[in-house]
């Protein structure tokens, strides 16, 4: 299942996306947010594989967590369809059926995550990646989850935004 916006993001505007969201089981699923290429109901998500990393989408920044490879959550990006650096969030362990603030903003071709708990107190450290995804290229808000065995999974999105400037210049 996605949820996406349209293409009408960029990174050269300094888009920011914000969603609190819990999935009731992290054991048996993939999810991502952050902004991708790639519109609603096109891919099976921006990652093809977290552990690679491949992706489906061309330009995309996402933080990533992928039952199938490993229990961390991971800033990625990919810029015209060479991956960037990634950032493990080996500092937090995510607990199944909690709310959470996750962030992922874009600043130009660089790209920051953190995650807050239901109260908004930061948990761990601000992750960059630099040289993360073409500024200029047309980005969706990215809210995904996927089911990586027989059963059906869900994610329970309480509230999300997305905001950028209005234009490159101040």
């Amino acid at each position: 299942s996605d949820l996406s916006w349209g293409l009408h993001y960029q990174g050269q505007l300094n888009c920011t996306y914000v969603a609190r969201f819990k999935v009731p089981v992290l054991t048996t699923r993939k999810f991502e947010i952050g902004f991708t290429d790639v519109i609603s109901g096109t891919d099976a998500g921006a990652v093809n594989a977290k552990a690679t990393p491949t992706w489906t989408a061309d330009n995309a920044v996402v933080l990533v967590f992928d039952s199938s490879d490993d229990t961390n959550l991971t800033l990625m990006g990919v810029k015209a369809t060479v991956a960037s650096a990634v950032s493990d969030f080996t500092e937090i362990t995510l607990v199944a059926d909690t709310d959470y603030y996750f962030i992922v903003g874009l600043e130009g071709t660089d790209a920051y995550a953190k995650v807050l708990d239901a109260a908004g107190r930061q948990i761990g450290y601000e992750h960059k990646i630099a040289d993360a995804v073409t500024a200029t290229t047309l980005l969706t808000p990215w809210l995904f989850v996927q089911n990586r065995a027989g059963s059906a999974g869900s994610m329970i999105v309480d509230w999300h935004m997305a905001y950028q400037m209005r234009t490159t210049t101040s």
